[in-house]
């Protein structure tokens, strides 16, 4: 989703309406936090798929490099790759995140 898209589906509606997010595992949660971020998409593979895309271009470089948790490296036996260059995103965060 873009600004763009994002300008269109809110025009309109009532400035009083909650904004709410996938939770973590079933349902949805407040928006705790928004902003603007720098991040870096990964591909992971399949084997990572419930891990986010996303991630701060720092915490990229030492996932690819190795130097990020072990746990991330091992699950299906490969680090994972760099997609493109950083973007800068509007990124929501949830309540408990």
């Amino acid at each position: 989703m873009t600004v763009g898209e994002l300008r269109a589906l809110l025009a309109g509606l009532p400035g009083d309406m909650p904004v709410l997010v996938s939770s973590y595992e079933s349902g949805f949660a407040a928006v705790a936090h928004a902003g603007v971020a720098e991040v870096q998409e990964l591909d992971r593979g399949a084997a990572q798929a419930y891990l986010g895309r996303y991630v701060t271009p720092a915490d990229a470089a030492e996932e690819v490099d190795g130097r990020g948790s072990e746990w991330t490296n091992t699950v299906g036996g490969m680090r994972p790759q760099l997609v493109g260059e950083p973007i800068t995103a509007v990124v929501l965060s949830r309540e408990g995140r």
